[in-house]
């Protein structure tokens, strides 16, 4: 109600003032811009609504008595926009981009883009992204208009970019980006689709727009579809590199079946080139690396780690040696050279340091020998190492090899370009083969000037050096004998057959690129005929009328280029040309018809030989769009590309109208530009700050001023009372920050010491005693010689006391303390072995040996530290009551292996819980160490016979919780995996209140009675879940009061080359007094993918056929929509594992991986394969665990199922993943011995 009073009140204000108002806002010519809109009533201005502007007066907004002001009219009429909407309507511009930043702006951002500087602020971001949709904008205009267009697309770094040709009926060329993909993705598939979409983005207005405010104005994207159409069917030809993704996809646009809908992305495309400049560097990349010997020297003079220009490129030290050396020889240049750089992913670029290398070649051997005299590091080894292999025949040969290097280069750079000219290669390549010929064939090499010719000159000045014992001479005054020449000519002549084959295989001459050549004005095409027949077919021409039609226009084309005094005119210029001068007149037009011919010349004009173009886009895009910029959104990445590459390249007669287009850009997507008329009159000052300082901080720095603020106050109230007394409580202040205090006063007091010897103290800081103790700082140990001691078997892990220290230290075994203690029963029976033992001991040894009771050995045993005390007993006194427990007890057959402690850990005894198939065991048996299983233990009936069968252990316990500890053995190797069902969703995650959740507490029952030397526990990855915190947390804290070192991780069997992904959870805990080295969780080996898993198809395998319930259909028909959405990948061809035995709120599915498999899913046969249209077979179950079928043959033996065999495959550990963990623990505790450098496996 208030609305509607306030709004008749502005009606009656506005009838009495209107006229008033009116008269002071005039609009010349048309009366007043101030009107009055009926319905809804509003107050507002007619020349701003036209424009196109927003605001309450441009929209007819102005509904209330506050607004309907004379100064909110004045203000209005003197703004910017308001002056310029005034313009426009009284001119009757058809113009609307009123409210754009001006021309200049525009303007002076393209001379920006052009100088390789980004956009900065967010508005610069806006008006480049209108400049880029203006350039693409004109782009449209000429390619709906093109009769062919050809791409060119390479990618780098995760960047895939997309260039295109486009040639019109009138043989006008435009060249221009199409777009950018991010992270496409590997293979054809991913690259096809990427340029799908770039296609797609560049058919499309106003794509990507940035950021705007105003969300009810911005023009929102719509795809030209004419557009799109046009370009797909103009596409005709397509320039990529050989990768094999690339051509792959190039084929894929072209057929049918790159995508559901059976349409092909690109219909007419004729050719897909690969690029010219990348088969030039071929022609002596792969020559030369088939050839031993021009490899070898490839690699010493340029390209290897030991070349000497590798040596001088990345040392500034060895540079500069090497230019004094320089200055100082006689080399065939004046000027001396230091840069030897080559890009490695170039080979043609090795032509610099290969040819420089051999221009300088007395220098570089100078400089090698200082190294050699001076370094005793990498580089002087390597620069001996260079000085050796060195000989006058390997430098000719190198020499010849720059020679045809820089002959390979120049083709090379020739076809670097995008605008290369076709017509042009074979000429080209003919020229090339043409010079090497003459060079190597008959060896002109050897006579006309080049790095050949150069390098026998040098070679007749000798240099005698010595290295080491060994003196050497490179070169002879009689200079090259012919033998070498003949022998190194014949190697270049092998080359030359191989180059000859590789520009057979490159620029084939049944290529269309090669038959272009017809057009090549400069001197005239060979097999005109042939050639013209090529191109008719692969056109689809008249071949009759082509020829007859080149044949009267090659003679005027051929003239118009003679004439021209353009230095830089080209064929295509003067075919142009000459097609636009006989159709000027009706007349010539009807005499001389040049349609066929017209047809041809735009293939010819639209033809890509080289995606250069591309690869030199990437680089020109990093200056302006670094590195630093990855983070952006891919559409600013891909306008801001758009921007920096192609606003340079446009016309000064298109700039006017890219300005204009993109001035209306900025209206459409973000309507009226802020424009100040006037500086602001706070420019320059400091902005204040809040003073409130009760108030909440509003942002995080905001926090940290204040916070530094109370801070500088504190400091401020300290001035005066720097050394405070602190009395601190013992628990406060510990043994340990004692000692840090101590050695950060003993730091102070070394540091006093050198500032004192350097002369820097007051005479007020030195204190008494200074002098002696700087004295005794400056003390330094010198090498002496020393006399040596030979010792056999100083690798013998007996011998090592440990790994600390600078060096290696190496002690007897009776130099470390030791205590034995021996049965009386076990002294009386082998009197022999103590009274031997007893003479082998040599003086000042640290062994104690005490004889006492079987009864007193505990008590005796706890006088002496654990780790120094050895029992020894008779074997049937090895499981005595009494010495249960104990750590280190052996027997007179153990004994003397202990003593020894050679590479061979010995026997390792093994034994293992809850473990079903026991797992641990299997991987043992691949790790062949010397091992016994002592003991398994399951309650599963099926499980006990499939153990005993196949792994025989001495003992099997079929409920642990009813084993006596009488009954137990010791072992060294305990492996337990209790019921996993407790902690995880099967079990309803009840952990320790769930029955089998307690059988956790046997086990650790079992390692506080015999203390194992390793013990592992496994579990599935929740039992490592905040929830069962306090169980883990358990398990460690006793294990480590029982002595233990405890390790604790979640590992998944799919990185240890299992098709199974598993997570489970391990606990590794090494007894203190076993752990022999540190312990390391083992390192991801790879994937494994599930087709490799599986049985070769069979007859009855049909992929993609689903399931016979409508439950399971559906969970695999879920399963393939995602697979086909999210990756585009096809479940008939790549294996999708889904299951399809759970409920949809378990839904699960792995692409060419298996999810993890249960006990319930193993024993109903696994999961379903879509490409084989089945369940898995018991094989495969196996498989995707790690085991060879082979290593649990004859279970049906013993009257076992394939769907009981299933469940136990699904309650165990994948045989890789357990192998890993237990190398490493194994290694860790004592067990196993891996010589350093031997890989683990």
């Amino acid at each position: 109600m208030a609305d509607t009073a306030n709004q008749k009140e502005a009606q009656l204000k506005w009838a009495r003032l209107r006229s008033k108002w009116q008269q002071a806002c005039k609009l010349p010519g048309h009366g007043t811009w101030l009107d009055v809109k009926l319905a809804p009533w509003g107050v507002g201005c007619k020349a701003c609504k036209a424009a196109g502007l927003t605001g309450s007066l441009a929209q007819y907004g102005v509904r209330t008595t506050a607004g309907l002001q004379m100064q909110n009219f004045l203000k209005h009429q003197k703004s910017a926009s308001h002056k310029e909407a005034v313009s426009q309507f009284v001119g009757g511009s058809s113009s609307t981009a009123v409210g754009a930043p001006p021309p200049q702006s525009f303007q002076a951002l393209i001379d920006e883009s052009s100088a390789g500087r980004p956009p900065g602020c967010r508005k610069n971001r806006q008006m480049t992204f209108c400049l880029a949709e203006a350039a693409k904008a004109l782009d449209q205009d000429f390619v709906a208009k093109a009769s062919k267009v050809c791409l060119f697309r390479d990618e780098r770094k995760g960047r895939l970019l997309l260039r295109f040709r486009a040639v019109d009926k009138n043989l006008l060329v435009r060249s221009g980006t199409m777009g950018l993909a991010i992270q496409p993705g590997t293979g054809a598939r991913n690259i096809t689709e990427a340029t799908r979409k770039i296609m797609k983005r560049f058919c499309t207005r106003f794509a990507g727009c940035p950021n705007s405010s105003r969300k009810d104005k911005k023009a929102k994207p719509f795809l030209k579809v004419k557009l799109f159409k046009h370009l797909t069917e103009s596409v005709t030809c397509i320039a990529v590199d050989a990768a094999a993704d690339e051509v792959l996809s190039s084929e894929l646009m072209r057929a049918s079946a790159w995508n559901g809908s059976q349409q092909k992305l690109t219909p007419n495309l004729r050719f897909v080139v690969r690029d010219k400049a990348h088969a030039s560097r071929r022609i002596t990349s792969r020559p030369w690396s088939a050839d031993d010997v021009l490899k070898d020297v490839m690699q010493f003079m340029c390209g290897g780690r030991h070349s000497i220009a590798k040596l001088l490129q990345f040392s500034e030290e060895i540079k500069r040696i090497f230019v004094e050396f320089t200055t100082s020889t006689d080399t065939v240049l004046k000027r001396a050279v230091s840069d030897f750089r080559a890009a490695a992913h170039r080979f043609e670029s090795h032509a610099k340091p290969l040819g420089r290398t051999c221009l300088y070649i007395h220098a570089c051997i100078r400089t090698a020998l200082r190294l050699t005299k001076t370094r005793s590091d990498a580089s002087g080894q390597k620069a001996k190492a260079w000085l050796l292999w060195l000989s006058e025949e390997r430098a000719l040969l190198a020499a010849m090899l720059a020679d045809a290097a820089d002959s390979s280069i120049r083709l090379t750079r020739l076809m670097d370009t995008e605008s290369v000219d076709p017509a042009m290669l074979c000429r080209e390549v003919s020229l090339y083969m043409s010079s090497v010929k003459g060079l190597f064939l008959h060896g002109a090499c050897f006579t006309e000037f080049g790095f050949t010719s150069t390098m026998l000159e040098t070679l007749k000045t000798p240099i005698v050096f010595q290295l080491g014992s060994e003196t050497k001479s490179f070169g002879d005054s009689s200079g090259v004998p012919e033998e070498i020449k003949k022998r190194c000519l014949a190697r270049m002549q092998a080359w030359l057959k191989l180059a000859e084959a590789a520009v057979a295989a490159e620029f084939p001459s049944f290529e269309i690129a090669q038959a272009f050549d017809v057009f090549d004005l400069s001197g005239g095409s060979h097999n005109a005929d042939e050639k013209l027949q090529r191109v008719a077919k692969a056109c689809n021409l008249d071949e009759q009328a082509l020829k007859a039609q080149w044949r009267d226009v090659y003679p005027r084309a051929e003239r118009l280029l003679k004439q021209s005094t353009d230095m830089n005119a080209k064929n295509k210029d003067a075919w142009a040309l000459a097609l636009d001068r006989l159709c000027q007149h009706h007349y010539t037009k009807g005499q001389h018809p040049v349609e066929i011919l017209r047809e041809a010349l735009i293939q010819y004009f639209s033809f890509g030989a080289s995606s250069s173009g591309v690869e030199q886009s990437f680089s020109k895009s990093q200056w302006g769009f670094g590195t630093r910029r990855n983070s952006a959104l891919h559409s600013t990445e891909e306008f801001s590309v758009k921007a920096l590459l192609d606003l340079p390249a446009v016309a000064a007669s298109q700039k006017d109208r890219l300005i204009r287009l993109a001035r209306l850009t900025w209206v459409s997507c973000f309507g009226q530009s802020r424009s100040s008329t006037a500086e602001r009159v706070d420019k320059g000052s400091k902005r204040k700050t809040e003073d409130d300082e009760e108030a909440k901080p509003a942002t995080e720095a905001a926090f940290l001023r204040k916070r530094r603020r109370g801070e500088a106050l504190a400091a401020g109230r300290m001035e005066g009372n720097s050394e405070v007394a602190l009395d601190l409580h013992e628990q406060v202040w510990t043994q340990k920050h004692q000692k840090e205090l101590e050695f950060q006063q003993r730091k102070r007091k070394m540091r006093k010491l050198q500032a004192f010897s350097e002369n820097s103290l007051l005479q007020r800081e030195i204190e008494d005693g200074m002098q002696q103790a700087a004295w005794a700082g400056k003390k330094v140990y010198l090498a002496v010689p020393a006399n040596m001691h030979l010792v056999q078997g100083i690798s013998d892990m007996g011998l090592a006391v440990t790994n600390q220290g600078a060096v290696l230290k190496r002690r007897a075994a009776a130099a470390i303390k030791r205590v034995l203690i021996v049965s009386k029963a076990c002294a009386k029976k082998c009197p022999k072995f103590w009274r031997f033992l007893r003479s082998c001991l040599p003086e000042n040894h640290k062994w104690t040996m005490a004889k006492t009771a079987l009864s007193a050995i505990r008590a005796a045993h706890g006088r002496f530290p654990k780790k120094n005390v050895w029992v020894v007993v008779l074997p049937g006194q090895r499981n005595h009551q009494d010495i249960q427990g104990l750590p280190n007890v052996f027997t007179m057959r153990s004994l003397p292996k202990r003593i020894c402690n050679s590479f061979d850990p010995g026997l390792s005894r093994s034994g293992s819980a809850l473990t079903c198939l026991d797992s641990a065991w299997l991987a043992l048996k691949r790790m062949k160490v010397k091992a016994q299983l002592c003991f398994n233990s399951d309650s599963d009936a099926n499980c006990k016979k499939l153990l005993q069968k196949i792994h025989k252990p001495e003992a099997f316990h079929d409920d642990i919780a009813a084993r006596k500890p009488q009954s137990e053995q010791y072992v060294d190797l305990y492996v337990t995996t209790p019921p996993c069902q407790p902690f995880s969703m099967a079990g309803q995650k009840k952990g320790l209140k769930d029955k089998r959740g307690q059988l956790l507490k046997f086990s650790v029952a079992f390692v506080s009675r015999q203390k194992p030397r390793v013990v592992v526990l496994e579990n599935v990855a929740m039992f490592a879940s905040k929830k069962f915190k306090p169980v883990t947390r358990g398990l460690q804290r006793a294990f480590k009061k029982l002595g233990y070192v405890c390790f604790a991780r979640v590992l998944n069997s799919a990185d240890f080359k299992v098709s199974q992904a598993r997570r489970r959870f391990f606990l590794v805990a090494i007894r203190k007094d076993s752990l022999h080295h540190p312990f390391h969780w083992p390192q991801p080996v790879g994937k494994r993918n599930l087709e490799d898993d599986l049985d070769p198809a069979r007859p009855s395998d049909r992929p993609g056929r689903l399931p016979k319930t409508k439950r399971a259909r559906d969970l695999a028909l879920a399963a393939y929509g995602q697979v086909w959405k999210k990756q585009k990948l096809d479940p008939r061809q790549v294996p999708v594992a889904v299951d399809i035995d759970c409920s949809p709120r378990f839904a699960s599915y792995g692409v060419n991986q298996l999810k993890t498999l249960t006990k319930s899913r193993g024993s109903c046969g696994g999961h379903w394969l879509s490409n084989r249209g089945r369940k898995m077979t018991i094989n495969e179950l196996m498989r995707v665990t790690g085991i060879n079928p082979i290593e649990l043959r004859g279970y049906k033996e013993e009257g076992i199922s394939d769907a009981q065999l299933g469940g136990m495959l699904g309650n165990s550990i994948p045989v890789p993943l357990i192998l890993g963990v237990l190398t490493q623990a194994m290694k860790a505790g004592g067990l196993l011995f891996v010589p350093k450098g031997q890989k683990e496996t």
